[in-house]
């Protein structure tokens, strides 16, 4: 608690490399002084536990939200290049619909709108230090369980319900 993990979300301890998948067949170990993996950098560090309980606000978890905006606007408003974001239903909200996260918004909301349709909400916020996947889904991670404390379920299409 109040701390990032040090080996989740695809993060390496620094000073090791990581294994590949089975069918790769690199087994991961200890690297030659100097050498680094990018995955290897620290986490992003706990986000903020404010407004908690209001999923659709727009300092839900103490982040900036951008929006809400319709799936099929997405490509009107400038989005931050990497980040997480929200999708919900209007009028239907709580719950979510699904928390997400990206180093792409504009192909990644694209394929969303497909799934939940052009009239779907999506806010966006970008709390900073989210070039590296590990920190993203980090990110991701606080806002999910978030929901689930204020609600108490996922969102509706958060595990392929």
């Amino acid at each position: 608690m109040g701390a990032s993990p040090t080996a989740n979300f695809g993060r390496i301890i620094p000073g090791y490399s990581q294994s590949s998948y089975r069918s790769g067949g690199y087994v991961g170990g200890v690297l030659v002084d100097g050498d680094t993996e990018s995955n290897a950098e620290p986490g992003c560090g706990p986000i903020p536990w404010e407004n908690a309980d209001d999923v659709t606000a727009p300092d839900w978890m103490g982040l900036a939200w951008e929006g809400p905006y319709r799936l099929q606007d997405r490509l009107d408003p400038e989005l931050p290049e990497a980040g997480v974001y929200r999708i919900w239903y209007e009028g239907d909200a709580p719950p979510l619909a699904y928390v997400g996260e990206t180093s792409a918004f504009t192909n990644r909301l694209r394929k969303h709108e497909q799934t939940f349709g052009g009239e779907a909400l999506f806010s966006v916020a970008d709390p900073g230090g989210m070039d590296a996947k590990h920190k993203r889904t980090e990110v991701e991670t606080d806002l999910i369980g978030a929901h689930y404390l204020a609600i108490q379920e996922p969102p509706t299409a958060q595990f392929g319900q």
